[in-house]
């Protein structure tokens, strides 16, 4: 698979986890410790010690001096490096920073995603559909044709949001998946920073989505399917949601990552169908005493709110 450029500049993506706006610093209780450019550090208190999040695109050498001059080096640290430079496929076993080892993360431990698709939204909606598998035109004509179509609403009525919850918590029984905090879900939508859209036909809701915006980028959060499997919603869906973040303005629409870089995985390749740019999200390490690495462990299930 050819791998895309790594290049953050302005005619490439920049992901959203930089953002202020990004749900870490917004809703789940992380605080900016350090920022420059190419570098930021984020902590959260995780009892009485201190999680840090670094994100980097700086080289190595840069890196290492970077992290040292923070002072947070200490036998009960708990730090994670998002390491920008480094595609996640280049990824080594460990990084060293002086004598510490930061080892790197697999699947089960990452906090945040290894590689995604951005589509531009800049381009006139007529590229954007031409760019679009033509399997997925033929299933969204074929399915408006049938009377199906597509709502959006950034303030969802108690029925959506019951019928959505009920859906994701069994998708997530089925899937292992890490459990929603309704409680927070909530919040975004009051802080006017989620937007559920929904596929229906009739009385029938469909596919459901939340996409979470900040200035210029929205990101595909959470999705659960309707009842009838490969009805089509879901293509539907996401095409409608492509031309109402164009109306409003945004430039990039994030995918939300993928488990698997792999035409052999069914979520890579419909992500990957809409057309948007490849974005490797570069490499995950983590350095923390052994004892708190299983307080990590412990703590991977529910990962999205306490780290």
């Amino acid at each position: 698979m050819n791998r895309p450029s790594m290049n953050f500049g302005d005619e490439q993506y920049h992901s959203i986890f930089w953002s202020p706006e990004w749900v870490f610093e917004k809703y789940y209780g992380w605080a900016l410790f350090k920022e420059h450019e190419n570098f930021k550090v984020l902590f959260k208190y995780v009892g009485p010690l201190k999680r840090f999040l670094i994100l980097s695109k700086l080289r190595h050498d840069e890196l290492s001096i970077a992290v040292m001059n923070l002072g947070i080096l200490k036998p009960f640290a708990m730090i994670v490096v998002k390491d920008f430079s480094r595609p996640f496929q280049d990824a080594v076993p460990e990084l060293n920073i002086d004598r510490y080892r930061f080892l790197k993360s697999n699947d089960e431990m990452r906090l945040l995603n290894k590689y995604t698709f951005a589509l531009e939204l800049l381009k006139s909606e007529q590229e954007l559909w031409a760019e679009m598998n033509s399997d997925n035109r033929r299933v969204c004509k074929k399915v408006s044709a049938s009377g199906m179509y597509a709502e959006c609403t950034d303030m969802p009525a108690d029925f959506l949001l019951d019928i959505f919850f009920k859906r994701y918590k069994k998708m997530a029984a089925q899937k292992s998946l890490v459990m929603l905090s309704e409680k927070l879900i909530s919040k975004m939508f009051e802080g006017g920073q989620l937007t559920m859209h929904y596929a229906r036909i009739g009385d029938n809701i469909c596919s459901m989505i939340l996409v979470y915006s900040v200035p210029s980028i929205s990101y595909f959060m959470y999705g659960v399917p309707g009842n009838k499997k490969n009805d089509g919603s879901a293509q539907l869906l996401q095409w409608e949601v492509i031309q109402n973040l164009k109306k409003a303005g945004q430039r990039w629409y994030d995918f939300g990552g993928v488990p698997e870089v792999d035409e052999m995985n069914g979520i890579y390749r419909f992500k990957k169908s809409f057309g948007g740019l490849g974005v490797d999200l570069g490499s995950e390490y983590f350095y923390s005493a052994r004892f708190l690495r299983f307080i990590k462990l412990l703590y991977g299930k529910i990962r999205l709110l306490t780290w």
